[in-house]
């Protein structure tokens, strides 16, 4: 995937974000809402227990966590509607 320069530098701050936590890195899903959507990522396969899923959520150079369950269902809904 070709990235901007701009793209890229948000994709490492989402990274870095992931990584404050309990991640190894983060994947770009796509846009909702204004946010550029990030999914935190392990490095290895196993299986993790970790509550509902959270995503990140960044725009104008700043990140955050989903908020609460209803934004990450809606963001499920957008981007795992087929699985």
């Amino acid at each position: 995937m070709n990235m901007s320069k701009e793209q890229s530098k948000e994709l490492d701050m989402a990274i870095t974000f992931a990584q404050q936590s309990i991640y190894d890195g983060a994947d770009f899903l796509g846009e909702w809402r204004g946010w550029n959507v990030y999914e935190p990522t392990f490095a290895d396969d196993e299986p993790r227990f970790i509550g509902f899923p959270q995503y990140i959520l960044c725009k104008s150079g700043k990140c955050r966590w989903t908020a609460n369950d209803t934004e990450s269902r809606a963001i499920m809904n957008i981007f795992y509607e087929d699985d």
